[in-house]
């Protein structure tokens, strides 16, 4: 796997291509359809909401660092 960025669009554009297909197939609104995958990913896996929360908060801190709106502790 590579953390080329221009790869991880990619890669998101096809899984929300295919999402979007799947959809069409089952004859369901795609924003729900996707939002229920989702929603069936996060119950399948606990502990995940909390990692990308953490995550997310993580990257936040460390721009706020980069611009120097708060310290290195």
């Amino acid at each position: 796997m590579t953390n080329d960025p221009k790869t991880q669009a990619a890669t998101a554009q096809s899984w929300t291509d295919l999402l979007v297909e799947a959809a069409a197939r089952c004859d369901v609104d795609p924003d729900s359809f996707i939002r229920d995958a989702w929603a069936a990913y996060m119950a399948a896996r606990p502990g995940m909401r909390e990692h990308l929360e953490n995550l997310q908060l993580e990257a936040q801190l460390e721009q706020l660092r980069r611009d120097g709106r708060i310290a290195l502790a």
